[in-house]
C-alpha cells in the first residue's frame, strides 16, 4: 500500500532549502554546595588509591558524577551558554533538524507535533557534544542520564530548543 502511494506521487522538482542557525541554550548549573560535596567525594576516592592499589572500573564509575559536577562548576563560572550550529533542511514536504543532544523523547515529540512539515526528522548527536537533554521528571527521578555529568543543559534549555527548532523549521514554509 505504501509503495503504490509513493510510486504514484513522485515530486521531480521538490523544494530544497538548507539553513544553519547558531543556537545558544543556558548551561545547566550546579550549586556551590554540590561543588563542595563533589570535591570532598573526589578527595575521599583519591585517598583510597596508590600506584600499588590503582582504581578499578567500579571506582572510575563512582568518580564520574562528582568529576562532572566539578567540571560543570568550572565551566559555569566562565560561560553561561552552550552554543552549537543547528542545520535545518526542507526537502519537499519533509524537514530535518539537527542538534548535539540525546533528547528525551518528549522533546522530539513536541517538535514533530508542532512543525508545518508533513514529516519531521530529528537528527541527534550532531555538531557537538551536548549529552543527554533531560526533562524535569527525569531530573526528579535521578537517573544517570539526568545528572550534571551527563548533561550540558537542563529542562529550560530543552524547552528553548523545542521553540527554536519549531521556529527554524517553520521559517522554511514561509511563502
Amino acid at each position: 500500500r505504501g509503495y503504490n502511494k509513493a510510486r504514484n506521487y513522485i515530486d521531480t522538482n521538490p523544494i530544497f532549502c538548507h539553513k544553519v542557525k547558531r543556537i545558544s541554550l543556558p548551561i545547566r548549573k550546579v550549586s556551590y554546595d554540590d561543588y563542595v560535596l563533589a570535591k570532598k567525594q573526589i578527595e575521599e576516592l583519591k585517598s583510597k588509591f596508590t600506584p600499588e592499589n590503582p582504581m578499578k572500573g567500579a571506582d572510575l564509575v563512582a568518580a564520574f558524577e562528582p568529576i562532572g559536577v566539578i567540571e560543570r562548576w568550572d565551566l559555569q563560572n566562565i560561560r553561561y551558554n552552550y552554543e552549537f550550529d543547528m542545520h535545518i533542511l526542507r526537502i519537499g514536504n519533509i524537514s530535518i533538524a539537527t542538534n548535539p543532544f540525546e533528547l528525551f523523547c518528549e522533546y522530539g515529540m513536541r517538535i514533530k507535533a508542532r512543525t508545518k512539515s508533513e514529516q519531521t526528522f530529528i537528527v541527534q548527536l550532531a555538531n557537538g557534544q551536548g549529552g543527554y537533554l533531560p526533562i524535569k521528571a527525569a531530573i526528579e527521578g535521578g537517573s544517570y542520564s539526568s545528572k550534571p555529568a551527563s548533561t550540558m543543559c537542563g529542562p529550560d534549555g530543552g524547552d528553548l530548543l523545542v521553540e527554536k527548532t519549531v521556529a527554524a523549521i517553520d521559517e522554511l514554509w514561509q511563502d
